[in-house]
């Protein structure tokens, strides 16, 4: 048996980093979230995910709990980690909102392309697809304040 571990993911403008930012203040000491987009660097973001996941690794060994956001790691990415053997339950949860909510907030950070922005909604609605199928909690972030998403996420990992 391992530790459990806790992955926060979702696409670009599902509302990752503000969220992870309400939810660390709500938690305290309880849970320590890390934000990927505090650990990437360039698009290097397999080097991103060693680092998150040894940090979720070393918390656990103090006993602490871990919760990880960010795009990146699926499951993928943690088994390539060669860790994955040291934490069990691994708990998925995915933010998502609806196409417009996103192209609305990746618009609004005025470094997307309408093109890229396009791209970025097809993958997000394949990603809510298969955590459908996979029974995946999903949280909409569309019209959800970052408050109301960090006290779900609260109570998700409480009551696993």
């Amino acid at each position: 048996m391992g530790f459990p571990l806790y992955i926060v993911t979702g696409i670009s403008g599902a509302g990752k980093t503000t969220v992870a930012k309400v939810l660390s203040r709500k938690l305290g000491k309880k849970f320590l979230v890390y934000d990927m987009d505090d650990l990437v660097q360039g698009q290097d973001y397999m080097s991103a995910c060693f680092a998150w996941i040894q940090f979720a690794y070393e918390n656990a060994l103090k006993g602490e709990n871990t919760i990880l956001f960010g795009s990146v790691p699926y499951p993928y990415n943690v088994y390539q980690t060669e860790m994955e053997n040291l934490f069990s339950p691994v708990h998925y949860l995915l933010l998502h909102c609806n196409d417009e909510e996103r192209t609305k907030r990746l618009l609004a950070r005025g470094i997307w392309t309408l093109e890229g922005i396009y791209h970025t909604n097809i993958l997000a609605n394949v990603l809510w697809r298969y955590a459908q199928h996979t029974g995946t909690r999903i949280i909409d972030t569309s019209d959800s304040s970052a408050e109301l998403t960090a006290e779900q996420i609260k109570q998700w990992v409480e009551n696993l």
